[in-house]
């Protein structure tokens, strides 16, 4: 019998961490045509950003970061946001618009 599970047969279900669930989920099928690896979902796969969270990255010099906290009004959350569109584009010239207004400056 071709195409039906067999009595007794064993069904393999692969999991995988998944830190945005903080836990074990399901992963996909094996050589699906989404670019994922076996074990991973496609929002998982290499390059792939949706599942993952926004991050500053590092390292900032912690001088830089003190001189703009001493800064007035929303100084710092302006150069935060600056050095994530920095780390985001992999530059070191990025063009500041409106999204900033999303950290309420």
């Amino acid at each position: 019998m071709m195409g039906k599970a067999m009595a007794g047969s064993v069904e393999e279900i692969r999991y995988r961490w998944s830190g945005g669930a903080q836990g074990f989920v399901a992963g996909s099928v094996a050589g699906s045509m989404t670019g994922a690896t076996a074990g991973q979902s496609p929002k998982d796969a290499p390059g792939s950003t949706a599942a993952r969270p926004a991050f500053i990255k590092g390292p900032l010099p912690m001088h830089w970061v003190r001189a703009a906290a001493q800064l007035p009004g929303k100084t710092l959350h302006v150069g935060l946001y600056l050095w994530y569109l920095a780390g985001l584009t992999k530059s070191t010239t990025v063009v500041l618009s409106a999204r900033v207004a999303e950290l309420g400056v």
